[in-house]
Formats: structure tokens, C-alpha cells, sequence
């Protein structure tokens, strides 16, 4: 199924930053900018996407008539102003904005009432230059931030203070405070007979790759001066992502396609390292597992080295009884995820097979509860069914729960410590 909007763009589409500017642009200045009384009572005007920055010479009164009617013709467009501050300060991005005692303009830092002012801890696993720049940099923002020495100043002290509460220390960030000073109010001179150029904004459109990929190059070419009028000047780029080659799912999929021999260990999901103490748990690929009555294949293309996998485990010794053919429900199987290499995970399970730390895994619970007597690791076969990416891991493992119930009727429903 596919859902196409009647209205508006979507949020977070590659494009939609884009055409959102666009279309603001066209509204304001070609559109509404005739019907209003702009050039008399508005002195500047900024605006970055939807938050927009005016100098008024106007009064408050003929401001708020200014909003109504701005609302009154943008109606039809889908765009309403909702909420501006008017007054001698105001907040804008991350500055404020206000008038000093002479009427001149001033700014500093705007930091949001929600902001828990936390930064990266310099007891986390980071090579050491990261914590200099994390501090270097927002050091340099807040002396950026500032036109005053004393705003300056306590905002570089409640920063120090913050990242002292990191783990900072402190005669590192009186040593940076300096070099931070140094680059603002001493930036590096132009090299000589450099002739300055317009910097432009540059401007991507991420498309999927498609034939008339040369048709979309010339109409942005041709439309490239309607598009600086309206931004400035202007880089556009076309970003296009191919997809998979046949070539390449071909050779990705090798595996698939190879006939090996009878006792080749390409049949097997064993890494056949000399000293792996895993591989005499794995299963053969394309062996069956039936876990509460639905059979799943084992694949082939995995072995016991693979990380980001989905994997089951099944009680061979319970295994047993279902042969037999008795009328009993047995929970034996389980299914688990791992980030790390399969073999390290097994590793972890085995570890769990001491009596004192048998409630640290499903498998050993099981064992020790039904097993007892046979209390090891070994009663247990495992294969692996599935690699994706690691956000998709839990998702993942309890689709293959859910599916064949083990949640309820398997080893999944047993209480872990942790």
C-alpha cells in the first residue's frame, strides 16, 4: 500500500526543508508583501524556516494589525502566525536580542528553561580530544554569542561550572578559556591579492535514481536564476541513491548458490576455529526445528563468528521426549538476540551453568529444573536464523517470539536475574 498526501509535505522528507523555504519565501515577499504596509513600518526583516526576526518602527497597535491581517490573506495557503513577542528583548534561535540603556541594539545567549545544561561525561569511553572540543567548542559558541564582556563573562562561568559537573577539569578549561578568546577577537588574515568571493548556500536534493535523472539536472539549471533571486546565491546539488545491483546481490549471495559436497563444512553454521567451543552446539543448515508444533529451517549462510543475530537454542534431552511420542507439552526452545559475536553469547549462557548463577540464564534455569542430574551446557543445540541491523535486534526477536509462542510455551517466559 502506498499513501499519498492531499495536502502539505511530509514531515521529514528529504525535500521538504527545501520546499518548505521556498514556498515561505514566494509567500512573504511575492505573494503578501504587496498587501501590506511593509517597506513603512518595518525596518528589518529576518527569517530562518518559520521563526522570523522584525525590526518594527511602528506602535504594538499597528503591530498586531500587522499579524491579524499577515494571518487574514496567508489563511488561504495553510500558514498562520501564531505566537511573536514584541518588546525591547526578545528571543530569536539561540540569542536574545534587546536595547540597552543608549537604545542600541544587544545580544547574548538564550539557553531554553528545559535545557538540563548536561554535556558528554569525561568518564565515558571517547579518545581524549573529544572532551577538549566538546569544551573548545561550546566555549567559542558562548564568546560568539555575546556582544558584552559582562554577559560574556557569566555565561562562560555557568558553562565551566556545567562541565566541571561533566568530569572537566578545571585548569584545562581556564587553559582553553584564553585560545577561545584568542580566535574570536583575533581571526586568521586573508592571504594577500585574495579576492573575496560570495559564499554560496548550498542547497541538496536527495532523490531515489531514476532514468530521467538528466531531465531534473536541466530544469534545476534552467530554473538556477529564478532560485538565486529568491535565496541568494545558491549550489544545487542532486544526490541520487542507487540501489542493489544485480551484480552485487549475485556475489552477496553466493552461498545460496553453491552445490558443496556431503560433509563440506559449508553445510554446517560452524566458524571451524581450531579452539571454538562453539561449534559443537551448531546445527546443520537446513536441519529442521519444531517448537510447538511449527517447523523452522535452519539457514545457511551464518556461522558462530556472525554478530547482530537472531538465534534459538533447543533442549535436545527434552527433544527426546517428543520423539517418543508422548502426549506431554514440553518448553524447550528459546530465542534470543546478541550484538556481539554468536560465540561470545554462548559463552555467556555457559557461564551460567554453576549452580550459584543458574538464574542468570533461561538455559540454565531449564536445565537445572528439568535436567538435573545432567546439568550442562550441552544438552543445548543452537542455530542462527537471522542478521539485521542492531536498532532492529528487539523488534526482531519478538516477531520469532511471538510466532511460535515461546513466550508462553517456551523458555522465554522464565524470569532472568540481571
Amino acid at each position: 500500500n502506498c499513501y499519498k498526501s492531499e495536502k502539505g509535505i511530509p514531515t521529514g522528507g528529504c525535500d521538504s526543508r527545501q520546499i518548505a523555504d521556498l514556498f515561505l519565501h514566494w509567500l512573504m515577499h511575492k505573494k503578501l508583501r504587496n498587501d501590506l504596509p511593509w517597506d513603512s513600518l518595518i525596518e528589518l526583516f529576518l527569517r530562518y524556516i518559520d521563526d522570523c526576526f522584525i525590526i518594527w518602527k511602528g506602535t504594538a497597535r499597528q503591530f498586531d494589525s500587522f499579524v491579524q491581517k499577515l494571518n487574514q490573506l496567508a489563511a488561504e495557503y495553510g500558514i498562520r502566525f501564531g505566537s511573536w513577542e514584541l518588546g525591547k528583548e526578545v528571543n530569536f534561535l539561540d540569542i536574545t536580542l534587546y536595547l540597552d540603556t543608549t537604545n542600541k541594539i544587544q545580544y547574548k545567549l538564550y539557553t531554553k528553561p528545559t535545557d538540563a545544561r548536561n554535556f558528554l561525561r569525561t568518564d565515558s569511553f571517547h579518545p581524549k580530544h573529544v572532551f577538549n572540543s566538546v569544551a573548545f567548542s561550546q566555549m567559542l559558541r558562548i564568546a560568539n554569542r555575546n556582544s558584552r564582556e559582562d554577559t560574556r563573562q557569566a555565561d562562560l562561568q555557568q558553562l565551566k561550572s556545567d562541565l566541571r559537573r561533566s568530569g572537566h577539569d578545571s585548569a584545562k578549561l581556564n587553559a582553553l578559556e584564553p585560545k577561545v578568546l584568542e580566535k574570536l577577537f583575533n581571526p586568521p588574515p586573508n592571504s594577500e591579492g585574495s579576492v573575496h568571493v560570495p559564499q554560496k548556500t548550498s542547497m541538496v536534493f536527495s532523490v531515489q535514481h531514476l532514468s530521467e535523472m538528466p531531465q531534473l539536472k536541466s530544469v534545476l539549471k534552467e530554473l538556477e536564476p529564478d532560485i538565486e533571486a529568491l535565496l541568494g546565491p545558491t549550489q544545487i546539488t542532486v544526490a541520487s541513491k542507487k540501489g542493489c545491483s544485480i551484480g552485487n546481490r549475485v556475489l552477496r549471495n553466493s552461498a545460496i548458490c553453491r552445490t558443496p559436497a556431503e560433509n563440506n563444512s559449508e553445510w554446517t553454521q560452524k566458524c571451524n576455529a581450531p579452539r571454538c567451543r562453539t561449534c559443537r552446539h551448531m546445527c546443520r543448515a537446513g536441519e529442521e526445528f519444531v517448537v510447538n508444533g511449527q517447523k523452522l529451517v535452519v539457514p545457511i549462510r551464518y556461522n558462530c563468528k556472525s554478530k547482530n543475530v537472531i538465534y534459538v537454542a533447543q533442549c535436545k534431552l527434552c527433544n527426546l521426549i517428543k520423539e517418543e511420542g508422548y502426549e506431554i507439552v514440553v518448553e524447550d526452545t528459546y530465542f534470543g538476540q546478541t550484538m556481539q559475536n554468536f560465540h561470545k553469547r554462548v559463552n555467556g549462557h555457559r557461564a551460567c551453568f554453576k549452580v550459584e548463577d543458574r538464574n542468570k540464564s533461561a538455559l540454565s534455569i531449564h536445565a537445572y529444573e528439568h535436567h538435573r542430574d545432567i546439568f550442562t551446557i550441552d544438552n543445548y543445540k543452537f542455530a542462527i536464523l537471522k542478521e539485521c541491523n542492531p536498532r532492529g535486534l528487539n523488534r526482531e526477536e519478538f516477531r520469532y517470539i511471538e510466532k511460535y509462542r515461546t513466550n508462553c510455551l517456551g523458555l522465554n517466559r522464565c524470569k532472568v536475574e540481571r
